[in-house]
């Protein structure tokens, strides 16, 4: 996502406390949360008569940042391959991968569906986040996160 859209993202997420974020660039230098730093969230479980209930995935913010390093590797080491070093092409896809961000998004509001569709479009046409959870669980703020050598 462009660092103008990520922006507009984090502005209507503002209102969705519902949902939770994790936004990195290439390199890990920026990074954006309003999850914890090392706890993952169940994203999907299953329940059965007679049986524990079942976890089976989870977004794990440690997994997010191998995450990363493969998708803007795809970037780099596989579209840019594509282009001659120096032409137009190579260019865009060079830029993407020095300003863009992964970005992951949980919707926590189980009872209201699924509405992270709704919040992307949002973020194309820059309009307000309505609905979600009353409770707010997802988190009230954005927390920058300093990567240590030890991550």
């Amino acid at each position: 996502m462009s660092p103008a859209k990520v922006e507009t993202l984090l502005d209507i997420l503002k209102e969705c406390k519902w949902i939770n974020y994790h936004l990195i660039n290439h390199d890990g230098s920026k990074e954006m949360t309003n999850s914890d730093e090392k706890l993952p969230i169940a994203v999907t479980w299953g329940v059965f008569p007679g049986k524990e209930i079942l976890q089976p995935t989870v977004v794990d913010p440690v997994s997010f940042h191998f995450w990363k390093d493969e998708a803007f590797a795809l970037w780099k080491q596989q579209w840019g391959r594509l282009y001659a070093e120096g032409s137009q092409s190579r260019g865009v896809i060079d830029s993407i991968y020095d300003s863009y961000y992964l970005v992951n998004l949980v919707d926590n509001d189980y009872v209201g569906g699924n509405r992270l569709w709704e919040i992307l479009d949002k973020v194309v046409s820059s309009g307000p986040c309505a609905g979600g959870a009353a409770d707010g669980t997802a988190g009230e703020t954005a927390k920058s996160v300093t990567p240590t050598p030890s991550d």
